[in-house]
């Protein structure tokens, strides 16, 4: 299971947490630079909690 992945309990896939960053970074028109800032720190945030969701 990709860790990046957004799931629910249905059967049906939902777009990825990156995805969804990525569109919503480029619907409000920011740079190609701001858009991989963000999808960095979000990476490493997430690693840096050991690949778990927030209590």
């Amino acid at each position: 299971m990709d860790i990046l992945q957004v799931t629910s309990g249905s059967s049906s896939k939902q777009p990825k947490l990156l995805s969804c960053v990525k569109n919503c970074i480029h619907d409000k028109h920011c740079s190609l630079r701001t858009e991989e800032a963000y999808v960095y720190w979000i990476r490493w945030h997430i690693r840096f909690h050991g690949l778990r969701l927030p209590p």
